[in-house]
């Protein structure tokens, strides 16, 4: 997946976060920017092990710190849930 400045992923969660009522991004919601092609190119089941680990409170949705956490410490956690989930 490319890289996203922090200040191009801050814009992006910021323009997702203001059509999002509650403050949180879905699963729909994430797939539909991670799809748009704005980070890259990614397999849906790759996404799917994703948003397992950025989801950190199994809610089904992430919010803020979620996701800012998650970018913080993605590389390992991520490799552990596509093989988890046999993606790899």
């Amino acid at each position: 997946m490319r890289s996203l400045s922090p200040e191009a992923l801050a814009e992006e969660f910021r323009r997702i976060y203001n059509d999002v009522a509650d403050g949180k991004l879905s699963e729909e919601e994430l797939w539909e920017f991670i799809s748009s092609g704005k980070a890259g190119e990614m397999e849906k089941h790759d996404f799917d092990a994703l948003f397992a680990v950025m989801d950190v409170d199994k809610s089904g949705t992430v919010d803020f710190l979620e996701f800012c956490a998650f970018m913080g410490r993605c590389d390992e956690e991520y490799r552990a849930a596509r093989i988890d989930r046999g993606s790899v």
